[in-house]
């Protein structure tokens, strides 16, 4: 699956133990209509298929470079504008090179119509990488940060659209709560997905780290936080949908990670560590902040995304005229999105979008 660059620019106590300690998944700069820079020199991802994901590069208010990607059908009348998590970035997350006929988050919306969005907040997938003390140094990245990028990508999608719908995954539940916090996003509706708001003691401590500002990652490592909240008696490929004899969603997810601007080495990525520096924060965003339909989206097997957190979330939600939405889906894992049941996540995340005033 290549891309195109344009000028114009992430049961039981067994598992839980396992898997705890896995996270999936960085601004308070002041927010002006980004201008648009070149995204010359983006490389070829992936098999060749009949179409292709363009790629933007759009200038942050600060100055930093962004990518957003892009997969759209011929005159979409709205666009969706998806957040990633921790250690993967926007493409990774909802349009890795699986082929064509698997039909990812954003190939799924596209499909129905919307234009979809991707934006890979600064220090993950193709955005620009800011400075950095790997020991002993502030964490660059933030969800208060990564608010700000996001706010960024909206608005330039906003040149375009005058209905966007946000959807959030893991941490970037975090990025887009803080967005209602800070800014006053012109979007029609939200989507939390594996939302984590504020979390245990327990995760909390499972989730701490040593103060670097970044951390390495390697594929098994990718594969056995996955894995981990697998059932064990499933077969890993077969449950993200997959052939069992060929794993070609995770060498996928991996394959667009490894080949962005997170690549450490042949075998480390990068991924910035604010993430961690968040949680031990949560609530890191007032959720009464948020002021358009919502919909908390919770798959049953993950041990990161408790029930009690997304309750509480929902809970917390004041949003007028009682447009909250609280929904969970049994057989799947923090990575629903990229696993066999993910087309019940993208038909109700569709279908609460469709009800949007």
């Amino acid at each position: 699956m290549g891309h195109r660059s344009h000028s114009t620019d992430e049961s039981t106590d067994r598992r839980f133990d396992r898997s705890r300690r896995r996270f999936l998944a960085g601004s308070a700069a002041t927010l002006a209509l980004p201008t648009v820079a070149s995204a010359a020199g983006a490389s070829e991802h992936g098999a060749e298929t009949d179409d292709e994901l363009e790629a933007h590069d759009v200038t942050a208010g600060d100055g930093l470079r962004l990518r957003i990607w892009e997969r759209s059908p011929d005159d979409p009348e709205e666009a969706v504008l998806f957040v990633h998590g921790a250690t993967y970035g926007g493409r990774s997350m909802f349009d890795p090179p699986v082929p064509q006929e698997y039909e990812t988050w954003m190939r799924f919306a596209a499909n129905r119509g919307q234009a979809a969005f991707a934006v890979d907040v600064r220090g993950y997938g193709e955005s620009e990488r800011p400075e950095f003390v790997m020991r002993n140094g502030e964490p660059p990245v933030r969800a208060t940060r990564a608010a700000c990028d996001v706010a960024d990508a909206l608005a330039w999608i906003g040149e375009r659209f005058d209905r966007v719908h946000l959807v959030g995954v893991s941490w970037g539940t975090m990025i887009a709560g803080t967005l209602f916090d800070d800014h006053d996003p012109e979007v029609v509706s939200l989507v939390q997905g594996a939302p984590v708001y504020d979390l245990s003691p327990e995760l909390r401590e499972a989730f701490d780290h040593d103060g670097t500002s970044y951390r390495t990652v390697t594929k098994p490592e990718v594969e056995e936080r996955w894995n981990a909240q697998i059932p064990e008696d499933a077969d890993p490929a077969a449950f993200r949908g997959a052939d069992p004899d060929d794993d070609f969603v995770l060498d996928a997810v991996w394959e667009a990670l490894h080949d962005s601007g997170q690549r450490a080495s042949e075998e480390e990525i990068l991924a910035p560590n604010g993430t961690l520096e968040d949680v031990q924060q949560s609530p890191v965003y007032d959720a009464a902040a948020i002021d358009v339909p919502t919909l908390i989206a919770r798959p049953s097997l993950d041990t990161t995304s408790t029930r009690e957190d997304a309750l509480a979330l929902y809970d917390a939600l004041e949003v007028p005229e009682g447009r909250a939405e609280y929904a969970e889906f049994d057989g799947a894992t923090h990575m629903i999105h990229l696993e066999r049941r993910r087309h019940a996540l993208y038909d109700a995340v569709h279908g609460f979008q469709g009800r949007a005033p």
